[in-house]
């Protein structure tokens, strides 16, 4: 699907609480000058504006807030995510610094420490969810997962 389509689909399921379906992408964009979007995207405007991006600002700013533990790697890319109303993305660690913007709407998020990694019970790596926690941050079973209990939500909303 294109993104024009993929916009479109977005634009028609509005106002349909029956038949919602939710749709979600996402696109890699590598080194710190991203080439032009592919021919599934075909943005121009898109295109142009992550173009002018300035990357060597984002890699300054990454580097005034690391700490002696953190390593110095530099922003060589990024990934586009979109999705419309109501999608849910699981519980998840990110394995490097995050920006995160909103364009329109509300985002609702619950951050975590670092420090709280364990009390999450992270699938094993390799799995095939490695990376996402095995709690259900909504309806945790504390039977199951009792060290969730020790976790710190931070909830967060972006508007």
């Amino acid at each position: 699907m294109i993104f024009s389509e993929f916009l479109e689909n977005l634009n028609s399921n509005r106002g349909s609480v029956e038949k919602t379906m939710y749709y979600y992408m996402q696109h890699p964009f590598g080194g710190l000058t991203p080439k032009k979007l592919d021919v599934h995207v075909q943005s121009e405007s898109l295109s142009d504006d992550i173009q002018r991006f300035d990357w060597e600002w984002l890699n300054s700013l990454v580097r005034g807030h690391l700490t002696i533990f953190d390593q110095v790697h530099p922003v060589l890319g990024f990934m586009l995510w979109v999705g419309n109303t109501g999608c849910v993305t699981p519980t998840h660690f990110d394995q490097q610094h995050v920006f995160l913007s909103q364009v329109t709407g509300t985002k609702r998020l619950f951050l975590f420490s670092p420090s709280d990694f364990k009390n999450m019970y992270p699938y094993p790596m390799r799995h095939v969810y490695d990376r996402q926690a095995q709690v259900d941050i909504c309806k945790p079973d504390f039977h199951q997962f009792p060290n969730y209990r020790n976790a710190t939500i931070y909830e967060v909303f972006m508007y």
